[in-house]
């Protein structure tokens, strides 16, 4: 469906994301076309990922009509946030030194956007996913309540 709507609008030279939904019946519902990247840190995560930088390609794509960074994703990355009033086990300093070469980015999130993306935000990569999933489990572990 994705294919289909880039060629009837014809998209070229520019970021956009389709999100649809899946029907019990199997089809896909539409749900949102946007001619803009996607949200949150999304395009930091493919930065991360395939250690380029989306933006000069971008560039590069108008002025000159050519990608030419090598995509290999040699990295997984996720985007892991917390809210605030919640109890972790391990405070956000305490994150960045467990996982100083992991996490290649983090920033408080605006308030307009901390309902949708968290209250604190967290980029980590990894070599394999399974590390990645680790680390994500780590930071989102909770304080346990032990009474005395």
């Amino acid at each position: 469906m994705g294919q289909k709507l880039i060629k009837a609008y014809d998209l070229k030279e520019r970021f956009f994301h389709f999100e649809f939904f899946r029907l019990e019946n199997g089809s896909l519902c539409g749900l949102e076309m946007n001619m803009r990247p996607p949200g949150g840190m999304t395009t930091d995560m493919w930065d991360f990922a395939n250690d380029i930088d989306i933006y000069r390609e971008y560039a590069n794509v108008v002025v000159n009509n050519r990608f030419s960074a090598e995509l290999t994703r040699p990295y997984y990355c996720a985007y892991v946030s917390r809210r605030f009033g919640k109890e972790y086990q391990f405070s956000i300093d305490e994150v960045l030194n467990e996982y100083r070469e992991q996490v290649v980015h983090h920033e408080f999130i605006s308030g307009v956007f901390a309902p949708a993306l968290g209250d604190y935000g967290f980029l980590v990569r990894a070599n394999t996913l399974e590390e990645v999933r680790n680390i994500v489990s780590w930071i989102f572990r909770k304080r346990e309540n032990i009474i005395l």
